[in-house]
């Protein structure tokens, strides 16, 4: 059974993934100085990337300020960034499909991550954790012991045009 989350937006800049028990570390923009943490995610040239912040693992999801959503699968986690969807396309058809085959497209980028949370939040990297009102950011709850392996591909017909990114046990 598939559950899709609501949809976050930024900003512009990039989206940051955090073990919630640890989101309070992350600053967000304050000076716009090099060594901050929304200039250290800007500054990632990848579409998904990982900075240690004090020793804490935060994930970026980088590229464009994408309208994204997350798609919870059995034990497989789907985080979608959306380029385009056209108004009467049926996403929910696209998705199905996209569940069912995304191994056989071609991966665009790969990391393994090891992790200690299974309570991850996302939300806009321009701003600190306790900016946040239940509105703006997206639980995620990873199901996986130590070790997840994450794949990025890219769904394109004349309808929908998504990047994704799959979370899954490595």
């Amino acid at each position: 059974m598939m559950h899709k989350s609501k949809t976050l937006t930024s900003t512009g800049g990039p989206l940051v993934i955090l073990p919630k028990l640890n989101a309070n570390i992350w600053q967000g923009c304050v000076d716009l100085k090099e060594d901050e943490h929304y200039s250290l995610a800007c500054n990632q040239i990848d579409y998904l990337s990982v900075l240690s912040i004090e020793n804490i693992p935060a994930i970026i999801l980088g590229d464009e300020p994408l309208p994204t959503f997350v798609l919870f699968s059995g034990s497989t986690i789907f985080i979608f960034r959306t380029y385009y969807i056209n108004e009467n396309v049926n996403l929910d058809a696209h998705l199905e499909k996209i569940v069912l085959s995304f191994s056989n497209l071609e991966i665009i980028e790969q990391l393994v991550l090891n992790i200690n949370h299974d309570e991850w939040i996302m939300f806009d990297s321009a701003y600190s954790y306790h900016d946040y009102t239940d509105l703006e950011y997206i639980n995620i709850n990873l199901p996986f012991n130590d070790c997840c392996n994450i794949k990025t591909y890219k769904y394109e017909t004349d309808d929908v045009s998504l990047l994704f990114h799959v979370f899954q046990q490595a």
